[in-house]
């Protein structure tokens, strides 16, 4: 209450997440008395991998994505919103059961080539571009995933821990110099 967390709340916090650590509700409010009592860079953390196993339509969602960029200033981390995945949805997974060899495959294409698109005209983390690198080296087109590799090199210069995740995903893929 006004910006205070009891002594109660915070053990109630801390015994969901004894209970149950992935519990989203507790993750979230647990880092906002954190983000309150003076902690922002853990809170940032905390938040940080809430919001990358988190999707649209989890109740902490949204709240997560208006306050985190001021926490991670506090937190004195550079920090980017995570561009919104495209993936497919439990439905598209289970019609894929029932689709031939052929159909999957194209379902398959078709969701690539929307990554692809995505991250040629808004961008995208790291995660995404080795995704899209992986993903073409998986459906044999290493021609398209050597461009990707080169592009997203480009893009993430200077920013090693993401080039590493990017060069792993070439080197899977079988498209690293």
């Amino acid at each position: 209450a006004g910006g205070v967390v009891s002594p109660e709340a915070e053990a109630a916090l801390t015994a969901a997440l004894q209970r149950d650590p992935e519990n989203g509700t507790a993750r979230y409010y647990s880092g906002l008395m954190l983000a309150q009592t003076g902690r922002p860079d853990m809170a940032f953390r905390l938040w940080r991998g809430l919001l990358e196993g988190s999707r649209p339509g989890d109740p902490w969602y949204e709240p997560l994505q208006a306050q985190i960029p001021d926490l991670a200033w506090r937190a004195g981390e550079d920090y980017q919103l995570p561009a919104p995945t495209v993936g497919p949805s439990a439905e598209d997974l289970q019609a894929a059961e029932g689709m031939s060899d052929e159909d999957r495959k194209a379902m398959i294409e078709g969701m690539v080539t929307q990554l692809n698109d995505r991250l040629a005209t808004q961008g995208g983390t790291a995660e995404e571009w080795a995704q899209l690198i992986g993903a073409y080296g998986v459906l044999g087109q290493t021609e398209r995933a050597t461009a990707i590799f080169a592009e997203a090199q480009t893009r993430f210069e200077g920013r090693e821990p993401d080039l590493a995740l990017i060069r792993a995903a070439a080197d899977r893929a079988g498209v690293a110099r």
